[in-house]
């Protein structure tokens, strides 16, 4: 809850930041992908859960599993200041691809002979903000950090608020374009709630972001 106040704190004072200089309103399609840094945690709202742990696998398939992995693809949109500062809204589509096998701790259930490949697809609604370190050159390295709302679009109802950090770099292109890329780390509450979906992930995104008018005051 700290973190979430001093998040907010901080967008709050970006905010004020339009006393001083003119505001511009930007957009920026992305796609990102990335794997797994720990074993997601799968709780279906029918009482069995999905062992997606590798250590579970050895005894299946002569012992191959597949690193589990993310895809998304979306939209941000929100106001720049001096074109150093991003803060943004939007949504991402993201599908989740995992292996595993159904358990159940108070059933008698013998583990399959195969595993099962799972796919999970989320919507994400992201409050977000971009801090480029230095402008006008190259590459600008940035910094940032979001908090999103990640709700499951199949059966089972699995919400959650989740934390995305990520380091990365904004090369400037013609006509108040920028290609950013940035390497990102995001995790949900390890809350135990039935249904849930706990993930742990490292990815990359790449984003091209539209400015639209230039700010006219003094850097």
């Amino acid at each position: 809850m700290k973190c979430l106040l001093s998040f907010f704190m901080l967008i709050a004072l970006s905010c004020q930041s339009q006393a001083q200089s003119k505001l511009n309103f930007f957009l920026a399609p992305n796609l990102s992908g990335g794997i797994n840094t720990h074993t997601a945690k799968i709780f279906p709202s029918s009482g069995l859960r999905w062992e997606t742990d590798p250590a579970y696998f050895d005894t299946f398939e002569d012992g191959k599993s597949r690193i589990p992995f993310h895809i998304k693809a979306g939209l941000d949109v929100g106001l720049s200041w001096k074109e150093r500062i991003y803060l943004f809204t939007g949504f991402a589509y993201t599908a989740r691809f995992d292996e595993g096998y159904p358990s159940c701790d108070i059933c008698d259930m013998a583990p399959p002979e195969f595993t099962t490949s799972l796919q999970y697809d989320f919507l994400e609604i992201p409050i977000g903000l971009n801090i480029l370190l230095t402008k006008d050159k190259r590459a600008n390295p940035f910094i940032g950090a979001s908090v999103f709302y990640t709700l499951a679009t199949g059966d089972d109802p699995y919400a959650s608020w989740a934390w995305q950090y990520r380091a990365g770099t904004s090369m400037p292109l013609a006509n108040q374009w920028s290609l950013q890329t940035s390497l990102y780390w995001q995790r949900n509450p390890s809350v135990l709630e039935q249904p849930y979906y706990i993930f742990r992930e490292l990815g990359l995104q790449v984003s091209l972001v539209k400015v639209f008018g230039k700010s006219t005051a003094a850097d």
